[in-house]
C-alpha cells in the first residue's frame, strides 16, 4: 500500500501563512500541518518554535500545561491535525497555532522535515527501489523490518535503515489514522 500522498499538496498539508485562521469558517476537508522543530521555548505553558515547508517560523503552543514534549525534540517533524493559525495581537508580530487542550490531533515524526518529505515521496511513488540504501548498488535484499528498505549486504546497512524504520513505521501511523478517523486518536504527547 503506497503511502497517502508526498506530504506536498497544500490543501491537505498547508504551510502556516496558508493555514485557516481562527475566526476563519473550518474546511469541510481534514488539514494538517507539517512543521519542523526549531526550539522547545517552555516556560510555564508548553510552546515549541517551529518552522514549517516555506521556512515560516510560528509558535505551536498547548494549553494543557501537563502536556508533556518529551518525545518533540530539536530538529524532528511535528503533526498538527486541524491547525488553526491565530492571528498576531500587534503589528510586525507573528501568529500562532494553539493545541486545544484534550486535542489528540498532534505527532511526532523522529527526523527532519526535508527527511520526512523524502522518505514520503519515495513511498508515495509506490514502487520500492531495487539499489541498496546503503551503497547505491544491487538491492538483493529487502529490509525484515519496513519491507521497504533494500540493501545489498554490506555492513552500515542496520544503521541506515533502523534510523529511517522507526520514522517510516510512524508515518505509516499517521497514513492509517488520516485514512480511517481522519486524526489521531491516543497519540498526543
Amino acid at each position: 500500500m503506497p503511502l497517502l500522498s508526498n506530504f506536498t499538496p497544500t490543501t491537505t498539508f498547508p504551510p502556516f501563512d496558508s493555514l485557516p485562521s481562527t475566526t476563519s469558517p473550518t474546511p469541510s476537508e481534514p488539514w494538517y500541518l507539517v512543521a519542523q522543530i526549531f526550539e522547545n521555548m517552555t516556560i510555564t505553558q508548553p510552546t515549541l518554535i517551529c518552522r514549517d515547508r516555506n521556512s515560516a517560523s510560528f509558535a505551536l503552543t498547548f494549553e494543557d500545561r501537563d502536556f508533556s514534549l518529551s518525545s518533540f525534540k530539536k530538529g524532528f517533524t511535528v503533526v498538527v491535525r486541524r491547525a488553526r493559525r491565530t492571528e498576531a495581537r500587534e503589528e510586525g508580530k507573528r501568529g500562532f497555532v494553539t493545541v486545544e487542550k484534550g486535542e489528540e490531533g498532534v505527532r511526532c515524526l523522529p527526523g527532519s522535515m526535508e527527511r520526512v518529505l523524502v522518505l514520503a515521496g519515495e513511498m508515495g511513488e509506490g514502487e520500492r527501489k531495487e539499489v541498496c540504501g546503503v551503497c547505491g548498488g544491487e538491492g538483493r535484499r529487502r529490509c525484515t523490518g519496513c519491507g521497504w528498505v533494500r540493501y545489498c549486504g554490506k555492513v552500515g546497512f542496520y544503521l541506515t535503515s533502523s534510523l529511517s524504520l522507526g520514522l517510516f513505521k510512524m508515518m505509516r501511523e499517521v497514513e492509517v489514522t488520516m485514512l480511517t478517523r481522519g486524526g489521531f486518536v491516543g497519540l498526543s504527547g
